[in-house]
C-alpha cells in the first residue's frame, strides 16, 4: 500500500494550517466589531489566509507555496509586533498585549504554514504521506476548538484603561 499522497498533498499541511488560522481570524473579526478598522483587518487577514490555503490545496505549486509563506509570514510578524510593541497606527493594537490562547494558536498555525511551504520551496515537491495530511487536519481541528472558545469569550477593555474590570490583565486581540 502506497502511503504517499498525490501531488495535491504537497502543500496540504501548510494549507490546512493556514485555513485554521483563517477561521480564528474570521472569528476575531466578529469579536472586535466595536473597533471597525481592526475588525476589517482581521477579515482581510482571514480572506488572505483562506485564499492561500485554497491555492495550496488546488495548485500545490511554487506560486501557492510563496502565497502561503508571504501571507502567513505577515500574520506571524504582525502578531509578534503586537506582543512586543503594539502598532500605533491601528486602533485597538496601539499597546503591546500579552499573548492570548486564540491569537497564539493562530500565530502558531501561521508559522506552521510558513515552515511547511518554505520547506517545499527549498526541497522541491516532495509528496507527503497521506497519514501526515490526515493527522495535520485532525490536529488543526482540535486546536481550533479552544482557540474559538477563547476568541468568543474575548473581553473588551470596558473602561479604556488597558485592564479588564474582572481579571486585571490585558487580553490579546485576536
Amino acid at each position: 500500500m502506497d502511503e504517499r499522497g498525490p501531488a495535491s498533498h504537497r502543500l496540504a499541511v501548510p494549507a490546512i494550517a493556514s485555513a485554521g488560522a483563517a477561521v480564528l481570524h474570521a472569528t476575531a473579526a466578529g469579536t472586535h466589531a466595536d473597533t471597525a478598522g481592526l475588525a476589517r483587518l482581521f477579515i482581510l487577514l482571514a480572506i488572505a489566509q483562506a485564499g492561500a490555503a485554497i491555492a495550496g490545496f488546488v495548485r500545490a505549486d511554487r506560486i501557492a507555496a510563496v502565497a502561503l509563506v508571504v501571507v502567513n509570514g505577515a500574520a506571524a510578524i504582525g502578531w509578534m509586533i503586537t506582543r512586543l510593541t503594539g502598532i500605533s497606527w491601528i486602533a485597538g493594537l496601539e499597546v503591546a498585549e500579552r499573548p492570548g490562547l486564540a491569537d497564539t494558536i493562530a500565530a502558531t498555525l501561521a508559522l506552521v504554514a510558513v515552515a511547511g511551504a518554505a520547506t517545499t520551496l527549498a526541497r522541491g515537491q516532495v509528496p507527503l504521506p497521506a497519514r501526515a495530511v490526515s493527522s495535520a487536519a485532525v490536529l488543526v481541528g482540535i486546536l481550533s476548538v479552544p482557540g474559538l472558545a477563547d476568541a468568543t469569550a474575548h473581553d473588551h477593555d470596558p473602561d479604556g484603561s488597558g485592564l479588564l474590570a474582572a481579571g486585571g490583565d490585558a487580553r490579546a486581540h485576536g
